[in-house]
Parts: C-alpha cells; structure tokens; sequence
C-alpha cells in the first residue's frame, strides 16, 4: 500500500468522522455519556458484588435527565463517594477554580439501566463487518506470526471482540463473529501492537486510552481498505466515540497511524492471480 493511499484512507475517515460528530444523534448520545461517571478500582468490585450483571450505572437523579426512571422497588447498588471540602483556589488556563480536599468518603446509591425504564438512550452506528476475507487473514496472520505473536479464539463476554496481551505475545479474538470482522478486529490489535507511541509508553495506555483507541481502529480501517473492505460501518462511531467526534485528532495522530500500517502490510503481497505487485 502506497503512502498516497494510506494518506487517502485516513482520510476518508476523518471525513465520517466529521459527518457523525454534525449529527444530533451524535449529539444526544455525548450528552448521555457525559451523565456516566468513570468508577474507581474499589467502586467497580463494589459494583460486581452487588450486580455482576451491571453494564451502565448512574444515580437516581442522573436517570431522570435521561427521561428514564428507576422501577419501583429496585434495590440500589451502594458505592463510596468522595466527600469534599474547600480548602482555597487555584489558577488554571481558564481562570480561578475552587481548589477541594478529600476528607473521607459517604455511601452513595446507583442504579443499573436494568433497573431503570424509559426511552431507549442514544446509540452510535455500528454494524459487524460480514462475511470472508481470506487475502486480508492470510497477510495479518503472517505478520502476527512473524513478530512472535500468538493468535488465539475464545468465547469472549462484555461486548469484547479482543484484546492485545503484549506481556504474552498474546492476541485474543472472539469466536462469535464473522471471518471479515475477525480480520478488522486482528488489524485493531496489531494496530495496538505496532503503535510506536504504545511501545515507548504501554504504562500510559489508561491516560492517554482515546488516542491509543483512536490510533488502532484507525488503522483495522486503512488496512481493510488496502483490500477493499469497507469498514466504516463498524470503524467510524467508534473512533469517533474516543475522540469526541474531533477528526483532527484523527489526523494529529496521523505518523503514529502511518507507522504501523507500514510495519503490518508486508512489502510485497500476491494479488488474485498469484502475480507480486507492489504494496
């Protein structure tokens, strides 16, 4: 694949991602999100003792501005909030901000959306690719092969479709999907594998998680384009989703994209009549 192709196909994401991020949809599902708190270590174990099944936990008031209202007789799910006190003010690029102290922590109560009952909440598009991609397998396989790394299929729950476990050489794929989709999701992981920032800073993985999600998805789609799949239907609400819908970032990222699609495509690949053409 040519640098000018690879250029092209980031592209062309970029631009849907722009489409998505001007649509109300996607308006509505960031003003959803943004009622979901990111939970501590301790809070998520609290979570899984009391409801193993949770998926989606807000507080009472938080599901009411989501037009949902939590069923009559649901028992909570008990957290720990921090309690605050304020102890002066500090400067910050956007003015004075009221600085606060942690002095111990409360009981607080959540509720899942199981256990909630209202208007469906705003969802992105998302479609799993279909059918085979046999050229697309036989490439990844080989380059995942050649690194030391190993490939494996397993029921997975969550939501998951795999996941990279560097420390092992480790790539995980889900077994319920479809051979195209397998390839997307194995080009994701390698785009994880291959990321030059990840390497230098796998530690900041959780810091800096958009840019490394946004880097990978990026890169499933220039390589499913280099074989004329099109991945946009499962690539483009997610990358948006961890960008916020911003395609520069798309674009600001666009070495560190670059560098693993050019580390996974091999050199030289057969095309359909077993003839070396140029990649």
């Amino acid at each position: 694949m040519r640098t000018n192709d690879t250029t092209e196909a980031r592209e062309r994401l970029a631009q849907a991602v722009e489409q998505m991020a001007s649509s109300e949809n996607f308006a509505a599902w960031l003003r959803a999100r943004a009622s979901f708190h990111t939970y501590s270590f301790n809070n998520v174990l609290l979570i899984a003792s009391q409801r193993p099944e949770a998926r989606q936990v807000a507080g009472y008031r938080a599901w009411q501005k989501l037009d949902r209202q939590v069923k009559k007789g649901e028992k909570a799910i008990r957290i720990l909030a921090p309690c605050r006190v304020r102890v002066g003010e500090t400067e910050s690029a956007s003015g004075t901000e009221s600085a606060f102290r942690v002095v111990g922590f409360k009981w607080a109560s959540v509720f899942d959306i199981s256990q909630t009952e209202g208007p469906d909440l705003p969802e992105l598009e998302y479609a799993s690719l279909e059918g085979e991609a046999p050229h697309l397998a036989d490439c990844l396989c080989a380059v995942a092969m050649a690194s030391g790394l190993e490939i494996r299929r397993e029921a997975l729950s969550g939501g998951m479709h795999g996941y990279l476990r560097r420390s092992e050489n480790l790539i995980v794929i889900d077994t319920e999907q479809s051979g195209a989709m397998s390839c997307k999701v194995l080009a994701h992981e390698l785009g994880h594998y291959f990321d030059p920032w990840l390497i230098e800073n796998g530690e900041a993985y959780t810091a800096h998680r958009g840019d490394c999600e946004a880097v990978a998805e990026s890169v499933a789609f220039v390589l499913c384009s280099a074989f004329g799949i099109d991945a946009g239907p499962s690539a483009v609400g997610y990358v948006a989703s961890w960008t916020d819908g911003n395609a520069d970032r798309v674009r600001d990222l666009a070495e560190r994209i670059d560098h693993a699609v050019a580390a996974i495509l091999p050199r030289t690949r057969r095309d359909r009549n077993g003839e070396e053409v140029a990649a």
